[in-house]
């Protein structure tokens, strides 16, 4: 394997890989949490860069919460961290149909409250957030059905929904035979990492079943999308003195890659050295970019003091 161990490293070979860079900008599920907790150290490690000089910033897929919400969560933790340093997906997603929709249309949610909540900060009206009734006699009768189809949507938005269910897939794929109708997806993560022994599909497990029902692709606003990479330019940081750190080989360090940082991908969350080992012998382009320049165990292994 061409990436390197970081653990590998002298203490001083650490250290003048951490004094290389002016700023860091890291994933968050997988690298500081995950679904059973917080990693360990991880809360020292990020205050002790950030004592160091170096400027943190954050970016998660994950559209669970709203920006207010995520720092609330980086606060209970003991993260030292400013809340214009967050990139979240459902806030992202709000800034963007803000800009594209046109007002009088509304939104259709596949995904989690936190989307709903963003879009109404922005004056952007949405429905489907929830439960959703599912009839047993829905395709023999679908034509005298109560399911209730709006005229003027004019963006279907996925994120992840625990509620996914036939009638959801329906709605949106209907929706979207207008090709006027905007598609938006707020990530493609196919899992949530974990420590435990189940596996939590994520957005991509829930965007599937639209994508092939409606037959189109979606606008990613999450990583490793070129439009997250175009609003992250605005930050105007340097990317050889940028590391980036995450724990998905395919949108962590893809993303990182594409906008020339040096990257770190950490083995605590979803993918593996096996995974990494998978990447770097395939023959696509995205996939040799989704190599990391280096690897480590943990983000606690930088708590150099």
């Amino acid at each position: 394997m061409s990436s390197i161990y970081f653990q590998s490293l002298s203490k001083e070979e650490k250290q003048q890989f951490i004094d290389s860079f002016d700023n860091i900008v890291t994933d968050c599920d997988g690298v500081l949490w995950n679904a059973n907790g917080i990693i360990e150290a991880a809360p020292e490690t990020i205050n002790l860069l950030t004592c160091s000089g170096k400027c943190i910033f954050f970016i998660t897929n994950n559209s669970s919460k709203t920006k207010a919400q995520f720092h609330s969560k980086f606060q209970k933790y003991g993260f030292n961290v400013s809340e214009k340093n967050l990139f979240n997906t459902s806030t992202l997603t709000a800034k963007y149909l803000r800009n594209t929709l046109p007002s009088e249309k509304l939104v259709y949610v596949v995904g989690p409250e936190a989307v709903s909540d963003e879009l109404k900060q922005y004056e952007i009206d949405s429905f489907g957030v929830g439960k959703e009734e599912v009839y047993d006699d829905i395709l023999e009768n679908i034509d005298k059905s109560p399911i209730e189809i709006k005229k003027n949507v004019g963006a279907v938005v996925v994120g992840f929904d625990k509620y996914i269910n036939y009638i959801k897939i329906l709605k949106a794929a209907t929706y979207l035979k207008n090709k006027d109708c905007l598609f938006i997806a707020t990530n493609t993560d196919e899992t949530f990492p974990t420590s435990n022994e189940f596996i939590i599909p994520g957005t991509g497990a829930v965007l599937a079943g639209i994508q092939v029902a409606s037959g189109r692709e979606p606008f990613l606003i999450g990583k490793p999308s070129t439009y997250l990479s175009e609003v992250f330019k605005e930050e105007k940081i340097d990317p050889k003195r940028t590391l980036f750190i995450g724990d998905r080989c395919n949108t962590d360090i893809l993303f990182g890659n594409k906008c020339s940082f040096k990257t770190l991908l950490v083995l605590s969350g979803v993918h593996s050295l096996e995974d990494v080992h998978k990447f770097e012998t395939s023959s696509l382009k995205e996939s040799k970019l989704s190599v990391p320049d280096y690897y480590t165990d943990s983000i606690s292994d930088l708590y150099l003091k």
